[in-house]
């Protein structure tokens, strides 16, 4: 299974959301939650935590993990140090991995994960949190089927 995540902060105001994928790309579960007053930081994790547990409480074992923050991927590859704020999310992760739950990280860029980002931003626009197996909107379908037939988008330079 393949776990895509991302925080998001409007002002103060955080969310995030997550898709998981089949080996194929298709969409089997997407969450999003509403995190109230948190920084980017902490609802990047949150979003990242979230999804793993699912997964885990799914039956799920062998996850690819992959987000667009490379402060959250490098401190659970142990690259960089832990910033205290997400130290108790890093730390129940690693303890999943310990548990024997196999995840492997994987820093990618923004452009290509547009689909976690649209639900991360629609984590906004609810009051707390939900799990859907299905793509409740055309734009965020759009956005899968684009993913699956493999169209890219340019990083756009500075």
């Amino acid at each position: 299974m393949k776990l895509n995540f991302d925080g998001s902060c409007r002002g103060s105001a955080a969310a995030g959301g997550f898709i998981l994928r089949d080996w194929r790309g298709q969409p089997l579960q997407i969450g999003a939650s509403n995190y109230g007053i948190a920084t980017i930081m902490v609802a990047e994790v949150r979003a990242m935590h979230d999804g793993i547990l699912h997964c885990i409480r799914s039956g799920y074992r062998q996850i690819l993990v992959e987000g667009d923050n490379r402060t959250v991927i490098h401190a659970l590859l142990g690259s960089s140090g832990v910033p205290w704020r997400i130290a108790y999310l890093i730390q129940d992760i690693l303890m999943w991995q310990q548990a024997g739950v196999h995840l492997t990280f994987k820093h990618i860029y923004r452009e290509a994960n547009r689909a976690a980002d649209w639900i991360a931003n629609f984590g906004h626009s609810i009051l707390h949190s939900f799990v859907t197996d299905s793509c409740f909107s055309s734009d965020l379908n759009s956005i899968v089927v684009d993913d699956v037939v493999g169209i890219s988008f340019v990083k756009k330079g500075p």
